[in-house]
């Protein structure tokens, strides 16, 4: 039990806690478009995972539009709590998958709650260094206002 507590800690400061590199440009991202408008998030970025017995248990893909504050942001999570997180398809629905956006500290859009449940998360390759991969869902605000991401995709390298 200790052990999970421990990893929902460190997913809960992941972003905060980011390693900053430099990286060429286009290699590595988060991108997405939010209905129709294409979005980049190349500053900032990070990808982290929470390892239980030599098993990826928990995933954290983050990243901004901007350096200092950091916003806008989008990060994406998933849980495969006992299994182990391999290349695949992982949705809302049979999965722990979320996706957050943040224009600032205050207005934010999530996958946790919203009626659409379509949130799903493709890794097509993981590495000891590396994941790639493709998301698309559906995003809401408090207020109930939806944000349709398509052809969402990444190219990460872990921070450690």
């Amino acid at each position: 039990m200790s052990r999970f507590l421990l990893l929902f800690v460190f997913s809960s400061f992941a972003f905060s806690c980011t390693k900053v590199t430099d990286t060429p440009a286009g290699t590595y991202f988060i991108k997405a478009k939010f209905d129709g408008e294409l979005k980049e998030f190349k500053k900032l970025l990070s990808a982290q995972r929470g390892i239980d017995n030599g098993r990826i248990v928990h995933l954290v893909l983050a990243g901004s539009q901007n350096d200092g504050a950091g916003y806008p942001t989008l990060d994406l999570e998933v849980w495969d709590l006992p299994g182990n997180i391999t290349a695949g398809t992982y949705s809302e629905i049979s999965k722990d998958v979320i996706a957050r956006y943040s224009t600032d500290a205050f207005k934010r859009h999530n996958s946790i709650g919203n009626a659409a449940e379509d949130l799903t998360v493709t890794i097509t390759e993981i590495t000891a260094t590396a994941i790639k991969g493709t998301f698309s869902g559906t995003i809401t605000n408090d207020a109930g206002d939806n944000i349709l991401l398509t052809e969402g995709a990444f190219s990460c390298l872990f921070d450690y």
